[in-house]
This record gives structure tokens, C-alpha cells and sequence, in this order.
């Protein structure tokens, strides 16, 4: 279950799928479980339509627990780049 603190919107946890193909999706969130199902259920989701056009299921990895906004968005800039 999701609890809430004062500082529920400015922390965030880091999250990826990472597909056999080396394909990523990084991403961040107050509430892991739920953004976890709306990736796997939802149409719109990037991960939800990687899943249909390859057939290939994902590894989730909860990458942090919670941290300050600004410290995940540099994390998730810092992970694309050493990805590229």
C-alpha cells in the first residue's frame, strides 16, 4: 500500500523496463505500483505497445526509493546518456 508524506509530489522513485532487445524505458513516480500496472494494461503506454509489436516481457527494476525531484530527473538524464 501507498503511503503518503509531506513531501509525496516532490519525491519521486526511478524505475525501469529493460526488454531482451536492450530496449529501456526509464521513468519516475510517487506511486511504483500503480505506474507499474498502467505501463502493463494501458494502450497508450510505450512499454504496453513495445510488449504487443516484439512479444517480449520486460524486466521491472525499482532503480531508487524515493528521492527529490531534481536529483531523479538528473539520475534519468545521466542513465539515458550512458545508455546512448
Amino acid at each position: 500500500m501507498f503511503s503518503y508524506d509531506s513531501n509525496w509530489k516532490l519525491n519521486k522513485k526511478r524505475y525501469s523496463f529493460e526488454f531482451e532487445d536492450n530496449s529501456v524505458y526509464i521513468g519516475l513516480t510517487y506511486n511504483i505500483n500503480k505506474r507499474k500496472n498502467e505501463h502493463l494494461t494501458s494502450p497508450k503506454s510505450s512499454v504496453f505497445m513495445h510488449i504487443k509489436e516484439t512479444g517480449l516481457i520486460p524486466i521491472f527494476k525499482q532503480l531508487t526509493d524515493y528521492i527529490d525531484i531534481e536529483t531523479a530527473v538528473e539520475m534519468e538524464g545521466s542513465k539515458i546518456r550512458e545508455i546512448i
